[in-house]
């Protein structure tokens, strides 16, 4: 236990249990309800059972931030180490929602897509709502953030009640166009804030230690596309293009402007795939019929 301790190497569940007994009476509910509820999802989970969960494991995550925020630092070195397993066990239950978030995603993939009278918006308003959460948790525009969970609970309720319909020009049509269009641009902007933070550092610091000069380039991507923001950003597109594709717009801008280049048409953003040469001396426009979100530009090639 010493040495996972030093190496920070502890599970999830590890360090849950190890902070139960100094932790207040709701964490201690919260840490059973998350571990019972962690230990009874099968390898065949659907999507409801996930998003039941990714909601027990944020109203933990809410719990014990609010008890680090209501403790000041400092006490006896007891409190100190407690302080910090429960630090911890926050950014590994950060982590644990991510990987929910993905399984949910997957759960729509399997199925074909939302869809206009899917069973699954449910559940995929309620692993939007809890992905916003966590933005909030990490102190990234509370503000934006509570409104747009407000809304996101409402639509969340219509879809549990059997309300919720998806045609063309209705109501919430409309909601969950403007609702997830604003959770999109809070992970854009979260991201674009990450990227000036932290790229030209670890570029330079990468140059200093002698890291591939690729790798130092996309190491502040990296980061963001394993954090609950990329999940969330992912989410939204698929509710967007569900959305578009029953009020027959398809196309969704993500950034508007003009731009020139040359034309090219691939069936994959992949390393070794684009033309280079004097082709790309211009830069490119690129044609793309698939992509799943994952691909790293930088990385395929000049242009």
């Amino acid at each position: 236990r010493e040495l996972k301790d030093f190496f920070n190497a502890s599970s999830l569940d590890e360090k849950l249990e190890r902070m139960r007994p100094e932790a207040s009476a709701g964490i201690q509910q919260g840490i059973d309800a998350f571990l019972g509820a962690k230990r009874g999802l099968g390898v065949g989970a659907d999507a409801s059972q996930i998003a039941d969960l990714l909601t027990i494991l944020t109203d933990l995550r809410t719990k014990i931030i609010n008890t680090l925020q209501d403790n000041p630092v400092g006490g006896s070195d007891a409190d100190v180490a407690n302080r910090q397993i429960q630090r911890l066990a926050e950014v590994d239950l950060e982590k644990y929602a991510f990987v929910l978030l993905s399984q949910v995603e997957n759960c729509i993939t399997g199925a074909g897509g939302l869809g206009q009278g899917s069973h699954l918006w449910g559940s995929v308003l309620q692993a939007t709502l809890m992905a916003v959460r966590h933005v909030a948790l990490s102190r990234w525009d509370a503000v934006e953030c509570d409104a747009i969970c407000n809304d996101l609970q409402e639509l969340q309720e219509r879809a549990s009640s059997g309300h919720l319909t998806i045609t063309k020009g209705n109501d919430d049509s409309l909601r969950i166009v403007a609702v997830m269009e604003r959770a999109r641009r809070v992970a854009s902007m979260y991201s674009d804030a990450m990227l000036n933070v932290f790229n030209d550092r670890a570029t330079s610091l990468g140059a200093a230690l002698g890291v591939d000069h690729r790798a130092a380039q996309v190491y502040c991507e990296s980061e963001i596309r394993a954090s609950v923001v990329f999940q969330l950003s992912k989410m939204c597109s698929a509710a967007l293009k569900t959305i578009r594709e029953a009020t027959g717009s398809v196309w969704d801008a993500l950034v508007a402007g003009d731009v020139e280049g040359l034309l090219v048409e691939v069936d994959r953003i992949e390393p070794g795939h684009l033309p280079s040469g004097p082709e790309a001396a211009n830069g490119m426009i690129l044609l793309v019929h698939r992509a799943d979100g994952d691909e790293e530009v930088s990385a395929a090639g000049e242009g």
